[in-house]
C-alpha cells in the first residue's frame, strides 16, 4: 500500500482517460516517484506496553461544484499508522457540502 500516491492515482483515473499528453505525463510522473521511494513503507512502531493499541476511524466529505457530486473519503489508524484509506465519488448529485455529508 502507498497512501502517498493514492490523490495522483485518483485525478489521474478521474480525470484522464489515458489518450492525451496530460495523462501520459502524470502517469511518468507516478511511476519516477516510485522507482526513487522503493524502500517507502508504512512503519508500525511501537505502542506502549500498558496502554492498547487504539484504532481510530476519520471520514469526511467534500462538494465538488465542477460536477456538482461529493467525494468521501475516510482513513483507518492502529495507533500511529495508516493501515487503509479510501475515497469515493458518490453517485447521486448535491447542492452542498452539508447534501453530500448526509447523504
Amino acid at each position: 500500500t502507498r497512501p502517498d500516491i493514492s490523490y495522483p492515482v485518483w485525478v489521474g483515473a478521474t480525470y484522464g482517460n489515458g489518450n492525451n499528453a496530460t495523462t501520459f505525463a502524470l502517469l511518468q510522473r507516478i511511476l519516477r516517484y516510485l522507482s526513487t521511494t522503493r524502500r517507502s513503507g508504512l512503519l508500525f512502531k511501537r505502542w506502549h506496553d500498558d496502554q492498547d493499541l487504539p484504532i481510530r476511524v476519520y471520514a469526511d466529505a467534500s462538494y465538488d461544484a465542477r460536477c456538482a457530486k461529493a467525494t468521501s473519503g475516510y482513513v483507518i489508524m492502529l495507533g500511529d499508522s495508516v493501515i487503509h484509506y479510501g475515497t469515493k465519488r458518490q453517485a447521486t448529485l448535491t447542492k452542498s457540502t452539508f447534501e453530500a455529508e448526509i447523504a
